[in-house]
């Protein structure tokens, strides 16, 4: 976020994640990895737990990762 809404991070991984909002999962074999944006200041987090809690009860699994950044 040292660039405006973030876009050095959004250029740099544009092929490996979607854009903004800066949340998104990925399905790794039968494990389901959640890549969370930990920055309330810039982005929704309530949206962001709502969608999580949508997309665990749609999509469940036995084996789920959840990474997040500081």
């Amino acid at each position: 976020y040292r660039t405006a809404g973030a876009e050095g991070y959004y250029t740099y991984f544009r092929n490996r994640q979607p854009g903004p909002p800066g949340w998104y999962a990925v399905n790794l074999g039968s494990w389901r990895a959640y890549l969370l944006n930990s920055q309330c200041d810039q982005v929704d987090c309530d949206a962001q737990a709502a969608w999580l809690k949508e997309d665990l009860a749609q999509r469940p699994r036995q084996c789920s990762l959840i990474v997040s950044h500081d």
